[in-house]
């Protein structure tokens, strides 16, 4: 077998020495290579430019962080502790979060069923658009905490992918 390179050369003008010259084997040509340069970031550290196709370690990180769920950026990078402590307060207020809704939504349409509110599109958006009792101070803290951890995550996840590997 006889690698080629682009030009249809042979490389170093020999057959493959790993496997025997046989009248049936097929010519291979060698792959085109990606270009790749060596770019040092503002950081310093070195990383590999693949003709613009690479992302960086520390984007990739803030994108899982913004597009997925708080502290994911985190578990990319390796900071399971840090990860835990965004993705864990992030994840009670948003399980909160969703009994409350839950709870209400399960409410109206007990109250519609029952017979109490008519079947009516306007009166049942009024009782949803109306404003929550005690709980909604609490639903408040839980929409901050959750807002806050998200931001945070995504702010922390890209700063630490900047750092430098340790």
């Amino acid at each position: 077998m006889r690698w080629l390179n682009r030009r249809g050369i042979g490389a170093r003008g020999a057959t493959h020495p790993a496997t025997p010259a046989t009248p049936d084997s097929r010519v291979r040509t060698a792959r085109p290579r990606a270009r790749m340069m060596r770019v040092a970031s503002r950081s310093g550290t070195p990383f590999t430019l693949d003709q613009g196709k690479r992302m960086e370690r520390s984007i990739k990180a803030a994108l899982l962080s913004a597009l997925v769920f708080p502290g994911v950026g985190h578990f990319f990078l390796g900071r399971r502790r840090r990860a835990w402590l965004f993705l864990l307060p992030a994840a009670v207020a948003g399980a909160y979060m969703a009994s409350q809704v839950f709870a209400r939504a399960n409410a109206i349409v007990d109250q519609v069923l029952s017979g109490a509110i008519a079947p009516d599109l306007d009166l049942i958006m009024a009782r949803v658009s109306a404003a929550p009792g005690d709980e909604g101070a609490l639903l408040n803290v839980a929409v901050c905490v959750l807002l806050a951890c998200w931001a945070a995550a995504i702010v922390d996840s890209f700063l630490i992918g900047r750092a430098p590997l340790r």
